[in-house]
């Protein structure tokens, strides 16, 4: 459909817009064509009619593309805030956990399951490992989007059941399956690629809490990643530099209360 519409030159000259590629490697990229999609839906339907073309989309194709517009602006909201050169590794970690919750609402995912109380999946609910989501969730989250959807959404029931079903089912699978997905993303993993939440402190303020002895430890524990990028000599720099840095806090006035007001974004040179 996007391949026929960016070729339509008379069409593109009428609207005065012309149909946004898709690049399936680019989030952005999905919301800017169905964004366009919904907006220019009635121009689009009528060059469709009186064309005829092959690939003329049917009512299921035009629900879609509003379910996934309305998907990729939640999503995209978190992916772009993520990509800040600024944001320390666990703010991407509590983005990512609010953006599990928003789908996990948005979408009336449930869960996770215990495992006293098991959900099984049937022709009426999709289950995804401990989370599930009811078809008449998925439902009653369709009916109240806007008209035109809900109008598309009785027609298709009226004209072709198993297609409306298809509808309901796809809206439990993307917004369970996303939710899984986000919840199994590790922010990191150590030498045994194990996933870890733990996060080594890098901060100042965090930093200001270890003794000697901790930091040492913390050194030995990190060693194997911090080969990586420093020879063995810096590494041992870095035990002489948190040295210098704990002298410091007692040797000057004010560092103390300096380190305690440091926020987030601050690193010492």
């Amino acid at each position: 459909v996007t391949g026929h519409l960016c070729c339509q030159q008379n069409l593109i000259q009428t609207m005065q817009s012309k149909c946004p590629k898709f690049m399936d490697t680019h989030w952005l990229s999905m919301e800017r064509l169905m964004a366009w999609l919904v907006k220019h839906r009635e121009e689009v339907q009528a060059h469709m009619d009186t064309k005829n073309p092959a690939c003329k989309p049917d009512k299921s194709w035009k629900i879609m593309v509003y379910l996934l517009l309305d998907f990729t602006e939640i999503v995209n909201m978190t992916f772009q805030a993520i990509q800040g050169m600024k944001t320390l590794v666990s703010s991407q970690e509590q983005m990512l956990r609010r953006l599990a919750d928003k789908l996990h609402n948005k979408g009336h995912v449930k869960g996770p399951i215990m495992n006293i109380a098991p959900v099984n999946a049937d022709e009426n609910t999709y289950v995804n490992g401990t989370f599930y989501a009811r078809k008449v969730d998925a439902e009653e989250h369709i009916r109240n989007r806007e008209l035109f959807v809900c109008t598309l959404m009785q027609e298709l029931k009226t004209d072709n059941i198993n297609a409306y079903d298809e509808i309901i089912c796809s809206m439990c699978i993307m917004y369970i399956d996303a939710v899984v997905g986000i919840k199994c993303i590790m922010v990191e993993h150590d030498e045994m690629n194990r996933g870890t939440s733990a996060l080594p402190p890098v901060l100042p303020k965090e930093l200001f809490q270890f003794s000697r002895a901790q930091f040492g430890d913390l050194l030995v524990e990190q060693k194997l990643c911090l080969s990586e990028t420093l020879t063995e000599p810096q590494i041992l720099d870095l035990e002489k530099e948190f040295k210098a840095f704990k002298h410091q806090i007692f040797v000057e006035e004010g560092f103390c209360e300096m380190i305690e007001k440091m926020d987030d974004l601050y690193i010492l040179r």
